[in-house]
């Protein structure tokens, strides 16, 4: 699926969002089955912290992204045509949730060099809990990273780099409600020079922009 085609299917999506936000669609109604009790089920829940800014709505979010796509040849997973609006909306939840998870972290102004970028998505999820996806793929995490407009980050290049970010679990500065909102017009931090190689004798994992 090239960039027009995806690009084309948000305008699509997010006009669908904004139709059902506003009661013009109503979904269709689904029949769901309670989950059933098991006698001696042991379940494991975990306290979701709400997030610390005010988060974009959902059709926010969808043009977030849209503004991240046009801006970066982000990699996203290979879609077959037969499933690739799923594919794209399940690229979508997994880049809400980062969104979410990032959104409880400091930002820092010096890449963040010890941990990669699959590291934080899954401390992303590992944030959101019970709530989080199964899998946050790097591509949407890095999206999510640069919609989120206040967080530092350097982009996969030809020369053995990886993608890293400015992030921090203390320290630094908290997230900001402005950094998205610039991202939702277009204004969008572009990233930084420096050298962040894959530990040596690992190979690197190419997650950042096409070149």
């Amino acid at each position: 699926m090239n960039e027009k085609a995806i690009l084309a299917r948000l305008d699509t999506l997010e006009a669908e969002v904004a139709a059902l936000n506003a009661g013009l669609v109503k979904p269709a109604a689904q029949d769901v089955a309670p989950a059933k009790f098991v006698e001696g089920e042991v379940r494991i829940t975990y306290p979701i912290e709400r997030s610390p800014i005010a988060m974009p709505t959902e059709p926010e979010l969808w043009r977030i992204l849209r503004v991240v796509l046009s801006a970066y040849q982000l990699r996203r997973p290979d879609s077959d045509p037969r499933y690739e609006d799923e594919d794209m909306a399940g690229f979508f939840r997994e880049f809400c949730a980062a969104f979410e998870g990032i959104s409880h972290f400091r930002r820092t102004e010096e890449i963040d060099h010890k941990h990669t970028l699959s590291w934080w998505a899954n401390e992303a999820m590992r944030q959101l809990g019970n709530t989080a996806p199964q899998d946050i793929n790097s591509g949407a995490f890095l999206a999510a990273v640069i919609g989120a407009g206040d967080v530092q980050f350097t982009l996969t290049d030809s020369h053995g780099n990886v993608s890293a970010v400015g992030l921090a679990r203390s320290g630094g500065r908290p997230a900001t409600e402005a950094g998205w909102r610039r991202a939702l017009a277009g204004q969008l931090l572009l990233p930084i020079a420096g050298r962040f190689r894959a530990p040596s004798g690992r190979p690197s994992i190419r997650v950042g922009a096409e070149q």
